[in-house]
């Protein structure tokens, strides 16, 4: 059984420290999936910020599986991407 996520919005800036510091973020690079992934674990069903680093478009050798909701091991920046 595979699991899925939901990409809902994406936040674009070149600066992380624009990105208030009162909320929990994850740190992505371009390779980084839900599956497997300790920093996603007991997080199900929740809004969690994802920072990725810029030129993630660039790296098509990690995959998208799926439109609006996808598979566990989509990549996470690349996702949000995608969705727009």
């Amino acid at each position: 059984m595979f699991g899925k996520f939901i990409v809902k919005g994406v936040l674009c800036s070149d600066n992380k420290f624009v990105i208030k510091k009162d909320f929990k973020f994850i740190e992505a690079d371009c390779s980084t999936v839900v599956r497997g992934n300790s920093d996603f674990d007991g997080i199900l069903n929740s809004k969690v910020k994802v920072i990725c680093p810029k030129n993630c478009h660039k790296h098509v050798e990690y995959k998208v599986y799926g439109t609006t909701s996808y598979k566990d091991d989509s990549s996470v920046c690349r996702a949000a991407i995608h969705s727009g």
